[in-house]
């Protein structure tokens, strides 16, 4: 099974309540096939082009997650929704 990571989206709600979106693309050098066992996981570091988003980040605090979304329908590649868990950010200056 494989996974197409063009396809992440995130999601960061900021202290004003707007909602911004990143969906790639994103370079990467991960192996082309990962296993991940029941309850495991993988992580990786990704750094997102924050003047992308034509916010100003301004002091606060901010929350982000990972959103995968896989609609292939032939081959060995896996489709469904995997969501990250929440993480939060603040911005301190």
């Amino acid at each position: 099974m494989g996974l197409t990571i063009q396809t992440l989206d995130f999601e960061i709600h900021t202290p004003d309540n707007k909602t911004l979106h990143y969906s790639g693309p994103i370079s990467l050098s991960v192996p082309s096939t990962i296993t991940i066992e029941p309850s495991g996981e993988y992580m990786i570091s990704i750094t997102l082009p924050l003047d992308y988003f034509g916010y100003d980040f301004t002091i606060g605090q901010y929350s982000i997650k990972a959103i995968y979304n896989s609609t292939f329908s032939s081959g060995l590649i896996w489709t469904g929704k995997l969501e990250s868990n929440i993480e939060s950010f603040a911005v301190i200056q």
